[in-house]
């Protein structure tokens, strides 16, 4: 037996532990040097097959390692799961865009219908830059302390403590174990780590990422810039709503997020038919030169094209020819990030 073996075995031996640790309302925080991932699907294995067949548990494993994970993707999927949805579509109510509305919603179902077993919320790299950001901590431990969900989570940073403070920590009533396994971590849990060595060595040619760096460019770019950038994405977020192009939308069945065992999503890897905004769909560009200039965000189509260059050159639009050859504007982003950047820029 290898000793990454060994420490598996070592590790599987606590299960029956966790279990009981879980179901006494704590949640558990595996730490250690290594990758996780494995040893948390081998727990929702072992959950999964020592639970009575009329209440198996339902099981959300979270991948925060996944850069464009949302705070929203995760709590849409919980709401899935406690309704067996298939989708957001399938929901009996429509969720409102706030993701502490979004939580709101899933706490009162489960106090005012008690699932006949708790939900295990499985997150691997809880320490990942993308559920660092608020307010995603805080979230996550709201919905941690409800008695009707049951949190483990993996931590890869040796600072990771640091991350809560008391009232978060209070939240999320946390056992501690070391996990160390000494596995070399995927390619998918450090491609972000990756791309921030590219960006600092100038290798990196992929664009800008989410409202974050959105708005980091738009501080620098004149307000009539701004104005332009609001009127592209609420056009195609209208035209998503009315389904003209909404096939070129990605659901909210979100990468990085998998469901009792089933994926619902891979990293980077789309529902057949369906891709980024930028893949399908688009305003024509003089539809979008006649609104801005309606607008008097521009006063000459020499002004209009300036701005689109300064879009085009951070990465922030792309442009295409359609069957008739014209000109079709769109941005390379998903729904739910164009949502969040459009409520930054009318905010």
């Amino acid at each position: 037996m290898s000793s990454y073996a060994f420490l598996h075995s070592l590790h599987s031996r606590s299960f029956p532990q966790w279990r009981f640790e879980l179901s006494q309302s704590f949640n558990i925080c595996l730490y250690g040097y290594g990758s996780k991932r494995h040893l948390t699907s081998f727990f929702a294995s072992y959950l999964h097959s020592h639970h009575h067949p009329t209440t198996a548990p339902k099981i959300v494993v979270i991948n925060g390692y996944i850069p464009t994970l949302t705070i929203r993707q995760i709590l849409t999927t919980i709401a899935c799961t406690i309704h067996n949805c298939p989708s957001p579509s399938s929901l009996p109510v429509k969720l409102p865009a706030q993701p502490q509305q979004i939580l709101d919603i899933i706490l009162y179902e489960l106090s005012s219908s008690p699932p006949p077993s708790p939900i295990y919320l499985l997150v691997n790299s809880l320490d990942a830059p993308p559920l660092r950001r608020a307010p995603t901590p805080s979230l996550l431990a709201q919905l941690a302390s409800s008695p009707y969900v049951r949190l483990l989570a993996t931590c890869d940073t040796p600072n990771f403590p640091l991350l809560w403070d008391t009232n978060l920590r209070e939240q999320y009533n946390w056992l501690f174990h070391d996990a160390t396994t000494y596995i070399s971590y995927g390619g998918v849990e450090i491609e972000d780590v990756v791309e921030e060595v590219n960006e600092l060595m100038g290798r990196s040619g992929r664009r800008i990422k989410g409202k974050e760096g959105v708005g980091f460019v738009l501080r620098s770019l004149p307000e009539n810039a701004r104005a332009l950038y609001r009127v592209l994405v609420g056009e195609l977020l209208t035209q998503g709503a009315k389904g003209l192009d909404g096939e070129g939308m990605l659901d909210d069945e979100e990468e990085g997020i998998e469901e009792g065992g089933g994926l619902l999503g891979t990293p980077h890897k789309l529902k057949k038919g369906r891709g980024r905004m930028g893949e399908v769909g688009g305003i024509e560009y003089r539809t979008l030169y006649q609104k801005v200039v309606e607008e008097f965000i521009c006063s000459n189509e020499m002004g209009f094209r300036q701005l689109l260059k300064e879009f085009h050159d951070h990465q922030m639009i792309v442009s295409r020819r359609d069957v008739t050859g014209a000109e079709m504007l769109t941005v390379p982003f998903r729904k739910d990030e164009m949502e969040a950047i459009l409520e930054d820029l009318v905010s």
